[in-house]
């Protein structure tokens, strides 16, 4: 009985052995994190009076949402800095950030992790051989947008540069915290909005591009601080803290009170609940490919991850 019982257990730990998972390997990570709140032209500028946009409304707390982001990533998702692209202000050009992209492609292998974070004014610009009804194309508003010929970064460019992290099997997580329409507004205070008119450019594209977050096994994560037909608002926990957005503030917030290890569906549900704490009626927009709903916010590994600080130095 003795020697069946030794038998028995030595099978088991051999079988555990057998069986185990191999320890998940540390993917590489890369981020473009972008915040702007500087959009009027330098002093002297020679500014067109007839094309392109004709006014660039300020904004506050955009570039305050992009360091926070940055700080989340290093201390919670193990980034360094080496690994973090950073654009603000007058670098967040549209060329610069059409650039960002394509480095932070270049620079990702396959099955590495990329995260790219946008702050600042949302707008759109005429598409009149759009097939959409309203002939709009939703858009990122470059820094440089008062240069005459400096047209948004339009939904539809973004579309063809995700898919290409789609095809590269990237596993690609965007947030964008900015209005995506002409219908939307990201408000300030009074007398403030984060809302921006439409530029009077037409692009003339009718070229019909999937949407990469409905392609089978995209492994693509989008959030979005509203929906297209409401504003996104800011906020502060009171008036001697910095300004936020509030979609940006609640996922601080969430990540106080979370493990880092909790899931998209757990942490899209704190910031839905903490946004309307804070008395918003914005609701924010999770899309993309459902086997990331139940990953950890970047689609890291949870057992890569630890819930033990990272001080920056």
């Amino acid at each position: 009985m003795k020697y069946l019982l030794s038998f028995f257990v030595a099978t088991l730990i051999s079988n555990q052995f057998l069986f185990a998972q191999p320890p998940a390997k540390e993917p590489i990570k890369k981020a473009l994190v972008i915040g702007i709140d500087k959009y009027n032209p330098p002093p002297g500028a020679k500014i067109s009076t007839t094309s392109g946009r004709l006014e660039w409304p300020e904004l506050s707390g955009c570039k305050n949402d992009a360091l926070a982001m940055k700080e989340i990533i290093m201390t919670k998702f193990g980034y360094v800095q080496a690994d973090i692209a950073e654009l603000y202000d007058a670098k967040a050009t549209r060329a610069a950030i059409l650039k960002g992209m394509e480095e932070l492609l270049n620079n990702t292998p396959e099955n590495g992790i990329a995260l790219i974070y946008y702050a600042g004014h949302g707008s759109y610009i005429t598409n009149s051989f759009s097939k959409e009804e309203d002939k709009y194309d939703e858009s990122i508003v470059p820094s440089d947008t008062w240069k005459e010929g400096v047209a948004d970064i339009r939904d539809k460019e973004i579309a063809r540069m995700f898919n290409r992290f789609v095809d590269k099997k990237i596993k690609l997580t965007a947030i964008f915290d900015c209005c995506h329409s002409g219908s939307m507004a990201r408000g300030l205070y009074p007398g403030k909005s984060r809302y921006i008119g439409g530029s009077n450019y037409d692009v003339k594209d009718s070229v019909a591009v999937i949407p990469p977050e409905t392609r089978p096994n995209s492994n693509i994560l989008i959030l979005s601080a509203a929906q297209d037909n409401e504003p996104a608002k800011e906020h502060r926990l009171d008036y001697t803290q910095p300004a936020h957005g509030a979609f940006t503030l609640a996922l601080i917030e969430i990540f106080k009170q979370q493990s880092v290890k909790a899931s998209v569906d757990n942490i899209f549900n704190g910031i839905r609940a903490m946004i309307k704490a804070f008395g918003k009626t914005q609701e924010p927009v999770l899309a993309g490919d459902p086997a990331r709903f139940s990953e950890t916010l970047l689609g890291i590994d949870k057992g890569l991850l630890s819930d033990r600080i990272f001080f920056l130095s």
